[in-house]
């Protein structure tokens, strides 16, 4: 499948070479959601991202903002190539993707458009696609473009930086309920 996980080939094959072109995103969806046995304002999600291993297991600081009902059966957007983390015995292997509103009272999930598959691309017109492997390099680039993450005033997701550019799927763009804000 074009795009999947399991498919190494760049679907932008036009752009330039950017911090952006390094970082993995992929969509997914949540088959599990637990409590983290230790640290109150964490979820323990497993993320299917098509990939041969299975699902994917990632911790995320919802807990407060949206509910575990909410999240299990969710398509979500998932930052791939981060170093994996240790929380407290449980392994963290990368970031969901969500918006929130400027004072952060109010987080929503970045969901890719109805029927994607999970393990789809997340591409950026005007950027190649050659993300580097999990690890310190990904990390350094996702801190230098991270905050150039925010929705439109349509709830379109954006990269802001140069050439800006939506997140894209083959279906169209990912989306979030919150317009005009901040996506970490």
């Amino acid at each position: 499948m074009e795009g999947s996980a399991t498919d190494s080939s760049p679907i932008e094959e036009e752009g330039i070479f950017s911090e952006l072109s390094r970082v993995e995103i992929r969509t997914g969806k949540i088959l599990e959601v637990s409590s983290h046995p230790t640290l109150e304002k964490i979820f323990v999600e497993k993320i299917d991202l098509n990939e041969e291993e299975g699902p994917r297991t990632i911790c995320s600081g919802l807990v407060g903002y949206v509910s575990e009902a909410d999240l299990i059966g969710a398509d979500v957007v998932v930052l791939c190539n981060l170093k994996p983390r240790d929380l407290e015995g449980v392994p963290s292997n990368g970031m969901v993707l969500c918006a929130s509103n400027d004072d952060h009272t109010m987080v929503k999930l970045v969901v890719p458009p109805s029927g994607t598959p999970a393990g789809t691309l997340v591409t950026f017109s005007g950027h190649l696609n050659k993300p580097d492997p999990a690890g310190n390099r990904a990390v350094k680039a996702w801190k230098k473009i991270g905050k150039s993450f925010f929705t439109d005033s349509d709830g379109v997701a954006c990269f802001t930086g140069e050439p800006s550019a939506p997140f894209m799927t083959p279906l169209g763009p990912c989306t979030s309920a919150i317009s005009s804000g901040p996506i970490s």
